[in-house]
């Protein structure tokens, strides 16, 4: 049995809404913390980037390498101050890169 359309358009506007709530709340959360803030859905993602952190390392900690420019890596993070964010800093910058990090939404790293 198909699904009514406006039932279909309200769930998608509800699951546009949850995503523009947790947005605000990741900007809040970087404001408190004195982080930057990216939302994911609105800046490019390189290839390259993405390619520095193993996928099943990246989705347990909840970050992603977003951009790369030679030796400087900007990386997205849930949590910018958990333990497994920090490690895969330090495994970066043993390879030779800088970080910068910034706070972003977990739907927005999915």
């Amino acid at each position: 049995m198909p699904v009514p359309q406006k039932q279909t358009e309200l769930q998608r506007k509800l699951a546009q809404i949850r995503r523009e709530a947790e947005e605000r709340d990741a900007a809040r959360g970087a404001a408190r913390g004195k982080e930057e803030y990216v939302d994911l859905a609105k800046v490019p993602i390189s290839i390259e980037a993405i390619e520095l952190v193993p996928e099943a390392q990246a989705r347990a900690a909840k970050v992603a390498a977003i951009e790369v420019k030679a030796r400087d890596v900007a990386l997205a993070a849930a949590d910018p101050n958990s333990p497994a964010v920090q490690s895969i800093i330090q495994e970066l910058q043993g390879r030779g890169f800088k970080t910068k990090l910034f706070r972003a939404s977990e739907s927005g790293l999915e």
